[in-house]
């Protein structure tokens, strides 16, 4: 196996620190971003968190393929184990229900229902149907791998931050599958993953929907 460029010439306790280093660095940007949110001044950096955050995913991939390379073995964490669980279910997930409820803006619903060429998408509130339409499964698919959703807590409360937010946004997330497997399921309260736009936008939403 060829070595990624970067990692050449590295020896495997090198690659091991390297490894340490960039799940560190990967754990630190996700909290950051989703604390910002709390944060009153907030600095513009470039590249954005964001981007740090993909990068640094590719750069432990790469580091994780040096270490192969060099014929040793990797052993993921349980947190890890999770996450790839979680890639590994998702072409059989038959359902994504997506709810939330705000003292004023009662609850609402949204669907995805995994069909077999395409994903059926809905809408509702106060129990009626508002919207229903197909999107594209293969690129809806591709978005839900990107998300690494198997790496979010399965509850989020703005106490975690030293924080207390009365009233706002509640929500959860429900995810089912073909296979027997148990469904996975996500809440939190006025706080979310880091990367929780990119999930609205899986149902057409956008960030209006949780700003305070």
């Amino acid at each position: 196996m060829i070595l990624p460029t970067y990692y050449r010439g590295m020896s495997e306790k090198q690659i091991r620190t390297a490894i340490r280093g960039l799940k560190n660095e990967i754990g630190y940007l996700k909290n950051k971003i989703e604390r910002e949110r709390f944060e009153e001044s907030k600095m513009i950096i470039c590249p954005s968190k964001a981007v740090q955050l993909i990068c640094a995913r590719e750069n432990l991939e790469r580091a994780k393929e040096a270490l192969e390379g060099l014929g040793c073995t990797y052993t993921p964490s349980k947190a890890e184990m999770k996450a790839n669980e979680f890639q590994e279910q998702i072409p059989h997930i038959s359902r994504i229900s997506f709810e939330t409820c705000g003292c004023f803006a009662g609850v609402r619903k949204y669907f995805l229902e995994i069909e077999k060429s395409d994903i059926k998408r809905i809408s509702t509130e106060f129990g009626q149907i508002q919207e229903e339409s197909l999107i594209d499964k293969e690129r809806t698919i591709g978005a839900l791998e990107d998300l690494h959703m198997g790496e979010w807590r399965r509850h989020y409360y703005p106490e975690r931050h030293g924080c207390i937010v009365y009233d706002g946004i509640q929500w959860s997330v429900v995810i089912e599958y073909d296979n027997g497997h148990k469904a996975v399921k996500f809440e939190g309260s006025n706080d979310y993953p880091y990367n929780f736009s990119d999930f609205l936008s899986l149902f057409g939403l956008s960030d209006e929907m949780i700003e305070e």
